[in-house]
């Protein structure tokens, strides 16, 4: 193969992987709700009726400052070394802000 056809197919595969990030960051939600439902929180957690979840987190921030419910979303090993709970570090700082949001909604 010719290097000019090697550089065009590498450009033709580093589109494609580009197009479906985009389109998978477009389908992505961006409320709180929505992120609730999309990260899989309703499989543990309810919250006003949303979601099946044994833990209800339905008042969650009349006990808990944002900053616990941030860390706890990030990384819950840091307020609890013995939690169950997965780590949502992969979201973004609005995202986390959104969900935060969303848990202060009545």
């Amino acid at each position: 193969m010719k290097t000019s056809q090697i550089a065009a197919a590498a450009v033709l595969a580093g589109a494609i992987v580009l197009t479906f990030a985009v389109m998978s960051a477009c389908s992505r939600p961006t409320d709180g709700a929505g992120l609730f439902q999309a990260e899989g929180c309703v499989k543990c957690h309810a919250y006003r009726g949303t979601g099946s979840g044994i833990i209800d987190l339905s008042d969650v921030t009349s006990y808990r400052e944002d900053e616990w419910i941030h860390n706890q979303i990030m990384d819950p090993k840091r307020n609890d070394p013995n939690s169950g709970m997965p780590s949502f570090g992969h979201l973004t700082e609005a995202e986390v802000s959104a969900i935060i949001q969303f848990l202060h909604s009545k």
